[in-house]
């Protein structure tokens, strides 16, 4: 799922979800699309932790697609944001809003994306810094 924020960073709006074209498409160009289309300076990317605070599969999965975008994006600020719980926060959203589980898979990834972006904007408002972990500083 992609969102993005207002441009003064107050509130995050879905945007929408990249589709996987062929299996080795892991959706980079379609990123470097919204990058040139939106004017995007930072990157927020769902670092999917495990509620016991170990990086698994998806994790390092997650790093790597960070990392990849980062040589190909090297003016942009790319970070990775914790964001355990969000996907069942934003199957609750979708339920208190009425939707139907059924209808869910469509829209629970935007949904997550959004969640994960407002959480970035309120920690940097809170702590006068940006949240997670800049990508350049990790790994390149």
């Amino acid at each position: 799922g992609v969102a993005r924020s207002d441009t003064d960073g107050i509130m995050a709006f879905p945007v929408a979800n990249i589709q996987r074209q062929s299996a080795g498409d892991n959706g980079i160009s379609a990123v470097c699309e919204y990058v040139k289309d939106y004017n995007v300076f930072e990157i927020i990317i769902g670092y999917p932790i495990m509620l016991s605070g170990k990086k698994g599969n998806s994790a390092n999965l997650a790093r790597q697609y960070a990392i990849n975008l980062a040589k190909i994006l090297p003016d942009v600020s790319i970070r990775l944001v914790d964001e355990r719980l969000t996907t069942v926060s934003a199957h609750a959203n979708l339920l208190q809003a009425g939707k139907k589980r059924k209808t869910h898979k469509s829209m629970v990834d935007q949904v997550s994306a959004v969640l994960i972006l407002e959480n970035a904007l309120e920690f940097e408002k809170k702590n006068n810094k940006p949240a997670g972990i800049e990508i350049k500083t990790v790994g390149l």
